[in-house]
């Protein structure tokens, strides 16, 4: 059956509505709603209360499982047609509640409580967003390092060139000329080749960022997550889910999918 995912981490409770209209109540999160159903709920089956009482509780975990639990040893709650007491819930169980057998339908309960839940979204591609701006941004330094070691070329061979013009008539080369002459034409050469390829760094930078600050957002208002990292948006918010910074959002972020 399809749970919703807003419900993924919730328990739901479940009991016959207190006011004794024969309505199946459900509550989570502190809110509670009746599902009017085709015939009354006996009184065999406990009510839901506001202290929390209730005939018994539906726990849904992070991977979409979910698992019955009786409240009460005076309750009925069979799964499967067997009474139990926990369990976990497959496809085709049939839940029966109280000595009378009342069938509830699952799939109903879990609809009308996950209308009580906001709805949840997932950031979880958010880290993959992160992951590949600072990798942009590295390979915009590193080209620029190598930029930096090619502009240094010039100046070592023009160094190199002058140490030469000075040590070869020493050890007895008279025509230094053959020698410091290729090198002060690579050097040149160098030069202008280098100064002549464009520095796209700033242009780089400012796609990048652009192409981040359009997919770091918020799935529900589009809003910029700012410049925080993923990995620092989990460490401040321990939880499996944040909510959105935007003022007038305030959605229920979820890292997980």
């Amino acid at each position: 059956m399809a749970v919703p995912r807003r419900l993924y981490g919730k328990s739901v409770l479940v009991g016959r509505d207190p006011l004794g209209n024969g309505r199946l109540r459900v509550r989570v999160d502190g809110k509670a709603s009746d599902i009017t159903l085709d015939s009354a709920v006996p009184s065999s089956v406990s009510r839901l209360k506001d202290n929390g009482d209730a005939h018994f509780r539906v726990d849904i975990d992070w991977s979409g499982s979910i698992r019955v639990i009786n409240l009460n040893l005076n309750n009925v709650t069979c799964v499967g047609g067997m009474q139990i007491v926990s369990k976990t819930v497959v496809e085709g169980d049939v839940l029966l509640l109280g000595k009378d057998g009342f069938r509830a339908e699952l799939s109903r309960i879990l609809d009308a409580a996950g209308k009580l839940v906001p709805e949840v979204y997932s950031i979880s591609h958010l880290e993959g967003v992160y992951k590949e701006y600072e990798e942009a941004l590295e390979s915009i330094q590193k080209k620029q390092q190598d930029r930096q070691r090619l502009r240094m070329l010039p100046i070592m061979f023009g160094s190199l060139n002058g140490l030469l013009a000075v040590i070869l008539p020493v050890v007895g080369i008279t025509n230094s000329l053959w020698v410091t002459l290729p090198l002060a034409v690579i050097s040149f050469a160098l030069h202008f080749v280098i100064i002549g390829r464009k520095d796209t760094s700033m242009e780089d930078r400012k796609t990048a960022t652009e192409r981040f600050t359009a997919a770091y957002v918020c799935p529900k208002c589009g809003r910029f997550m700012g410049n925080v990292s993923y990995r620092l948006l989990r460490q401040n918010n321990p939880g499996p889910e944040m909510t959105c910074p935007g003022p007038s959002c305030k959605a229920h972020l979820r890292f997980e999918e």
